[in-house]
């Protein structure tokens, strides 16, 4: 959901030149950190939390999880928005902008992360709903914030009618309605006796934050490891200019927008496999994870496949200026056909939230970095590694992510353990 609604109101910004597109490029990582962490980390031990209580039949510790959800979500939240508006200016320029591109950074940054107690709410709320089996609420919002978005979004860019032109700070505006408008039709949807789980408040107890924290953190650690790489691969293409930084941004907003996608397999997988082993059916959750894995890959390889065959027709919707265009495509044509991989480690990450075993999204993660980050940067700061070498070993790196994967799936199923392996 969030990937989805982000990256609606950036795309109205593609027309602003190639110091905007740097900017909001280097912006784009670290929301998609926060919101990964609420939504695919937090939110998964959240939502993997309810759909136990709710197969083992324990209704009360699922209503009151909703409420530590809730607690949980402020005190993040707001760590964010500290964080990101006192540091931006330092972490931006770190990952290699500066002059116009880094003030576009710190605009944008700036109005989008004011806004981070209401994105943390939002995911949270929406877990839950989704770990008790309401899947159509989120979806609802989700869609809602799209078609509020795409015509918002340029209308607060360019100008229209009465409404003035804000440029990048209009893409951060449209964000920050959608997030308050989603937070309050949440919170009226679940204070009503429509809900599946009602919000009210609950006594906190530590055995209920376990219980979400216990998976949540790990894998909130595993989509930490997943956006430092980004951000570090990010620093690298930087030092290629501008264009390069733009084009790569462009061309890595698609490995973006696969996760809504997926969030929405991955989030079935998750609660089936939550209430199956709650109930438990151990059996009948391994094939549910295995099924999901597969379709997950299937999926994300054939638009990998699409995309590096024909990269064009995804980087012109952002750009037409040649140099943009061939950083966009080298990084598609080396990466993409690797976005296989990617689809079956989030499906099975998200069947080892519902199962609660989350320590292989670390490894596999940890793994992944090595690569991407580490070898990535070393190339090319101290080997002179040219930008398409650079993005070939990205694509390893993800490559070794699945394999990790699956092989660490594989092999619990041979010892007789639930094969749900996750990576995040």
């Amino acid at each position: 959901m969030a990937a989805r609604t982000s990256g609606a109101s950036v795309r109205g910004s593609s027309s602003l030149g190639a110091d905007v597109l740097a900017g909001v490029a280097v912006v784009f990582p670290v929301l998609m950190l926060m919101q990964m962490m609420a939504n695919g980390g937090i939110g998964g031990g959240l939502a993997s939390a309810v759909a136990r209580a709710t197969g083992a039949g324990r209704w009360a510790d699922a209503q009151a999880l909703v409420w530590h959800g809730v607690v949980i979500a402020g005190v993040m939240g707001a760590a964010f928005a500290a964080i990101t508006i006192i540091g931006g200016y330092a972490l931006y320029h770190l990952m290699g902008v500066e002059g116009p591109a880094l003030s576009a950074a710190l605009t944008y940054s700036n109005i989008v992360f004011a806004g981070s107690p209401l994105i943390w709410i939002v995911a949270l709320l929406s877990a839950a709903l989704r770990g008790a089996g309401d899947t159509n609420t989120p979806a609802r919002i989700t869609l809602a914030g799209a078609v509020i978005l795409l015509p918002l979004s340029p209308a607060l860019i360019f100008g229209w009618g009465a409404i003035p032109s804000l440029g990048v700070a209009g893409a951060g505006i449209a964000i920050l309605v959608y997030y308050i408008l989603a937070t309050f039709f949440l919170v009226r949807h679940m204070r009503s006796a429509q809900s599946i789980i009602k919000l009210s408040t609950a006594p906190l107890s530590t055995r209920l934050f376990t219980d979400i924290l216990g998976v949540g953190l790990l894998s909130a650690i595993g989509t930490v490891q997943i956006n430092l790489t980004v951000a570090v691969v990010t620093a690298a293409v930087g030092r290629f200019g501008p264009d390069a930084i733009a084009g790569y941004g462009i061309a890595s907003r698609l490995d973006y927008i696969q996760i809504p996608l997926l969030f929405g397999l991955g989030t079935a997988i998750m609660t089936m496999v939550g209430v199956n082993l709650g109930a438990g059916q151990v059996q009948r959750a391994q094939r549910i994870t295995w099924i999901g894995a597969a379709i997950a890959f299937a999926f994300t390889e054939l638009i990998g496949l699409s995309v590096a065959t024909f990269p064009h027709i995804w980087l012109t919707i952002f750009s037409e200026e040649q140099q943009i265009l061939t950083a966009g495509a080298s990084y598609l044509r080396n990466v993409a056909p690797f976005y296989g991989a990617i689809g079956a480690g989030m499906a099975l990450y998200f069947a080892g939230q519902g199962a609660k075993r989350v320590l292989w999204p670390v490894l596999a993660g940890t793994a992944r970095m090595m690569i991407a980050a580490v070898v990535g940067w070393l190339a090319v700061t101290y080997f002179d590694a040219e930008l398409p070498s650079l993005f070939k070993i990205v694509a390893l790196s993800a490559l070794v992510y699945g394999a990790i994967t699956v092989a660490a799936s594989f092999a619990a199923g041979r010892s007789h353990h639930l094969a749900i392996s996750p990576s995040a």
